[in-house]
């Protein structure tokens, strides 16, 4: 090989290795998706633990990414961008409506209509405390599939099929508030929480 031909390579420059850059529109895309099922898994009684759990792992294998690339812009001059900002404020965001249990308290909202239609001209309450009596009502009311309805002294319980996966739950019609008279057996140690007006969406034991 002459001296002519290694000079003449030596001018060729060797192609730059391609560096990780902030995350764009693309992992934030994926970030957003994540969060939505996230949200929407809390937006059961309970929580929709299939929902969870994807979004969950989707979510830390963001947030190791993401994590990942902001080292190498602090390590590496002039690589920090502004995109790093992104996803955490978006974090935050998603923090807050959890904490105040914004997803749960919104789709019902939306629902709130069908259920109220299921609870005008009741039959009369049972006599007994302990007593329920089955309702007859469709599958699904507003945005959630029912599984079965019950008249109780003192209001309506509705059971929710795909809340969580070790509990029942489900929403409650309760004019007067919750009471001790609700448990039993099936029942157990119930746990309210306050929607809007007289309903409440439950977990309890099986």
């Amino acid at each position: 090989m002459t001296e002519a031909t290694l000079e003449a390579r030596a001018e060729v420059p060797s192609p730059r290795r391609r560096r990780p850059g902030p995350p764009r529109w693309l992992f934030h895309g994926v970030a957003a998706l994540a969060a939505l099922a996230l949200l929407w898994a809390y937006s059961y009684p309970g929580m929709q633990v299939y929902f969870w759990l994807g979004s969950l792992l989707a979510l830390l294998l963001l947030a190791a990414v993401w994590l990942v690339r902001l080292v190498i812009a602090l390590w590496r001059p002039r690589q920090w961008s502004w995109w790093f900002v992104v996803a955490p404020v978006g974090g935050l965001l998603t923090l807050a409506l959890l904490t105040y249990g914004v997803p749960l308290h919104a789709r019902f909202v939306l629902s709130e209509s069908a259920f109220q239609a299921q609870v005008k001209d009741l039959p009369a309450a049972p006599t007994d405390g302990a007593e329920w009596t089955d309702l007859a009502h469709p599958e699904r009311i507003g945005s959630y599939r029912i599984i079965e309805v019950n008249r109780i002294a003192g209001g309506v319980v509705f059971w929710e099929a795909n809340g969580d996966f070790f509990d029942s739950v489900g929403f409650a019609w309760l004019p007067d508030g919750p009471s001790a008279v609700l448990e039993s057996g099936s029942f157990e140690n119930p746990q309210f929480t306050h929607l809007q007006g007289p309903w409440y969406a439950w977990t309890a034991s099986w």
